[in-house]
């Protein structure tokens, strides 16, 4: 049966070093939020990953991830930002780990999700698409969310590594 749960990840992709910016307890997501996204494009800030929840006016938030080398001027960006003040948080030194399941499937989440918690990483975030899961960890926690990975469910040759680079 291992054979079987190694070839059901079509791979992954582990970024660079990033940076994690979260804004909560906002009213006005427009209001608050796109003038920061403005000020992202117009700096020329890459966005490798972006999450958003609306459950209740009280509790919007929204997750970037953003180049290491970028942190400074990000920092600034918001600290400027008048509509902000006092609800953002930063957090240094994550990475993204984006798994590729060849189809979608719950078990498939909640092997993932086994395996990260058995290796007692520290998940900082999530979030999926229809083709893949995204996992916000701490940078140093990588390589060990990959090996718990591989114990359950990934082959060493689909790894591959992603540099995020301003455009």
């Amino acid at each position: 049966m291992a054979a079987v749960e190694k070839n059901r990840l079509k791979g992954i992709n582990i970024s660079s070093e990033l940076g994690l910016l979260n804004l909560f307890g906002f009213e006005d997501f427009p209001v608050s939020v796109f003038p920061l996204i403005q000020a992202f494009k117009k700096n020329r800030i890459n966005i490798p990953f972006l999450s958003t929840s609306f459950s209740r006016k009280e509790r919007m938030a929204t997750s970037f991830c953003f180049s290491q080398k970028d942190t400074g001027r990000v920092k600034e960006l918001v600290r400027n930002h008048e509509n902000l003040e006092n609800h953002f948080c930063f957090t240094d030194s994550v990475g993204l780990l984006s798994v590729f399941p060849h189809s979608s499937s719950l078990h498939l989440l909640g092997s993932t999700l086994s395996a990260l918690g058995q290796a007692n990483l520290s998940l900082i975030g999530m979030a999926s698409s229809i083709s893949s899961l995204v996992f916000v960890l701490k940078y140093n926690e990588l390589e060990k969310a990959v090996d718990s990975l591989k114990i359950c469910c990934l082959s060493p040759d689909s790894i591959h590594r992603i540099t995020w680079q301003a455009s």
